[in-house]
């Protein structure tokens, strides 16, 4: 088992306590496939444009599953690279989904 110092050192989300959590998360970082993911992503994003894309649309256009493309987007979203676009859209159930674009950045 690791120190509690140690938990903090990687940036990817795992379940507090848990040294299994901790050590797939660990695997996933070293692979860099958080990193290909969000790169994934970033190309959705780019193809919705201004329009947006929800997470379940943005599931079906990356092939990632829910699990792995919601914390991407988060990071994302963290990270200062998306936002909402201005409309929500509705899920195959009919719910609201906020849709989320890339960030528009000023020019310099």
């Amino acid at each position: 088992m690791r120190d509690a110092g140690h938990y903090a050192q990687t940036e990817l989300p795992f379940a507090a306590g848990s040294a299994t959590s901790l050590r797939a998360a660990e695997r996933a970082e070293e692979d860099g496939l958080p990193k290909l993911q969000r790169a994934r992503l970033m190309v959705a994003y780019e193809i919705a444009g201004l329009e947006g894309i929800t997470d379940q649309e943005a599931q079906h256009m990356t092939g990632l599953d829910g699990d792995s493309q919601r914390p991407r987007r988060q990071e994302l979203q963290r990270m200062g690279l998306i936002e909402p676009a201005a409309k929500k859209r509705k899920t195959k159930a009919g719910n609201d989904a906020v849709a989320w674009r890339l960030r528009s950045l000023p020019v310099r």
